[in-house]
């Protein structure tokens, strides 16, 4: 198993997040920290669900470290059972989506406020110097599109980038 730590106060996925609507943080989960079992000494993982009760976990190390039997769970893409959002995470509320790195630092924005009843507007894109020329631009862009959707809202853009993004990938748009 190669080396994977997680910190205190990082963020993880459960495998079985895959395919859940972005917005949830259902599988979502907040590292407490490492322990030991007081009678076997095994290590332990200790964990806290970031939704519902946030109901506080604790699951062997090793198994929570583990690959995903891809024989059980064969259509699944994460390669581990618990993996850093670090890298998945978005921040969605009414007016836009938003990643934040681990610092919590702004690194990438899309903003679509109803700017009418229903009609949303993806009105501004934002993409850190660290992610350019990796595609998030065209990924903001279509999370948007798939919150609005979700939303049952009409797509509108003033955005230059959003616009011609749009535009290359058939969308309609107002």
């Amino acid at each position: 198993m190669e080396d994977r730590r997680f910190k205190k106060g990082q963020l993880v996925q459960h495998f079985k997040r895959e395919g859940l609507y972005l917005g949830t943080d259902e599988y979502v989960y907040e590292i407490i920290g490492e322990a030991i079992h007081s009678e076997t000494r095994e290590k332990m993982m200790v964990y806290r669900a970031m939704y519902g009760d946030k109901e506080l976990f604790v699951r062997s190390y090793d198994m929570f470290m583990s690959e995903v039997d891809h024989e059980k769970y064969p259509d699944v893409k994460q390669k581990y059972r618990f993996e850093s959002m670090q890298d998945l995470f978005f921040v969605v509320d009414e007016t836009g989506i938003r990643k934040y790195d681990d610092e919590g630092k702004l690194i990438a924005e899309i903003t679509f406020p109803e700017t009418e009843p229903g009609v949303f507007t993806i009105d501004h894109t934002f993409v850190d110097d660290s992610l350019r020329g990796q595609g998030m631009a065209g990924t903001l862009v279509q999370l948007a599109v798939d919150e609005i959707q979700r939303r049952e809202g009409v797509i509108a853009a003033t955005c230059s980038y959003a616009k011609k993004w749009l535009e290359e990938n058939d969308y309609e748009f107002e």
